[in-house]
């Protein structure tokens, strides 16, 4: 694995529960959920996913950044 792989599966484990279960059902699980899909699961609306799922996306830049910035 690239260290970018590396640094991001770290970047994921530092997420709690819920941010990982959001990132993980958008992007990475087989049977990927839209935003609304996803809402509807939860109980809350798409607008409030999205800005969930930015949040979250950047938190994993900053984390990602960080990570391949230290000496392993």
């Amino acid at each position: 694995a690239s260290i970018r792989q590396k640094a991001l599966r770290t970047a994921m484990h530092h997420l709690d529960c819920q941010s990982f279960h959001l990132i993980y059902s958008l992007y990475i699980a087989l049977d990927k959920k839209t935003e609304c899909e996803l809402a509807a699961e939860i109980g809350i609306t798409q607008q409030a996913i999205h800005k969930q799922k930015e949040k979250i996306l950047s938190q994993l830049k900053f984390l990602v950044v960080k990570c391949e910035k230290s000496p392993q």
